[in-house]
């Protein structure tokens, strides 16, 4: 509670709910930090609740990297791409993809260099509190998560999805299984130390997007232990960098450098360079081709 001035001057009452940092011991904020309009938002939005300590980590973005130098050398700087890159159903790989898995590979690195406490929530700056939260709050459900958090043992916990109702299957009153590759997202993750330490050290190449990789994992049962709330307590306001499928006219604005590798659900390959759907066709760097099983190998 703290005293404060509404518009008239007088001073009122200001009582905050303390979020007890969604059980977590540190909070990372994925930032752009050429986008300063994103951190005011992120910050009035945040500021109606206490116990909600974070810090800014700056986010990876397209211009960081050299795509063509990245393929030909598979390892530059802290950036590893691998020669395969995996979706489902829609084969998408843009350099702002690319840029958002490499900026969770830098929050798990960061993560991993904290010296104190196990748990990690990574949270993007268009993350934003949900009416599902504010329910859980008044029902009392969100202080029985916490409880329960600080004593489970578990890989990660999806804070919130693309869904605003979690699919999945029931695992007690609180908690789900979330269903993997549905709600694909990764904007607000509480990780342990031990799944942080064990991405960083086996999961360092990108391969996929920063969220199916979370979701391939677990449907792997590499990290079998993941869990989420009934609800979405945290979405995306903002939407993603661009569409699953790019518009030709919109190209990645990134780097146009990078060559836009997308291709839309059906994929016919007409050349090493250039596939082909819709009636548009997509240019890829020359140095990579695309295979049937609709993965991007360089050749």
């Amino acid at each position: 509670m703290k005293l404060t001035k509404n518009i008239l001057g007088s001073k009122i009452k200001e009582v905050k709910f303390n979020l007890q940092n969604f059980g977590a011991d540190t909070i990372y904020v994925i930032h752009d930090i050429k986008k300063p309009q994103r951190r005011i938002d992120f910050e009035h939005a945040w500021s109606h609740f206490s116990g909600f300590k974070y810090e800014y980590i700056p986010a990876v973005t397209p211009d960081n990297f050299n795509l063509k130098e990245l393929i030909e050398n598979e390892s530059v700087g802290e950036f590893s791409l691998g020669k395969e890159f995996y979706d489902i159903v829609d084969l998408c790989l843009t350099k702002n993809i690319l840029a958002i898995a490499f900026s969770h590979l830098r929050a798990y690195r960061a993560c991993n260099r904290v010296k104190n406490g196990d748990r990690f929530l990574i949270l993007e700056d268009d993350a934003r509190p949900t009416e599902g939260l504010m329910n859980s709050i008044y029902t009392g459900e969100y202080k029985k998560f916490i409880e329960g958090i600080k004593k489970r043992t578990f890989d990660w916990v999806f804070i919130g999805t693309a869904n605003n109702v979690i699919k999945g299957q029931d695992y007690n009153k609180f908690l789900k299984r979330p269903e993997n590759f549905t709600g694909l997202a990764a904007h607000a993750v509480l990780y342990t130390r031990d799944s942080i330490n064990r991405l960083v050290d086996n999961h360092s190449t990108v391969k996929m997007a920063a969220d199916l990789l979370l979701h391939s994992l677990n449907s792997d049962l590499t990290f079998p232990n993941v869990y989420s709330p009934y609800v979405s307590w945290i979405s995306q306001v903002h939407t993603q960098l661009e569409n699953n499928i790019l518009d030709p006219n919109n190209p990645d604005p990134g780097n146009s450098s990078g060559a836009i590798i997308v291709t839309p659900p059906t994929i016919l390959k007409i050349g090493d360079n250039v596939v082909h759907g819709t009636g548009t066709n997509y240019t890829i760097n020359p140095t990579w081709s695309i295979t049937e099983l609709g993965k991007i190998d360089q050749t």
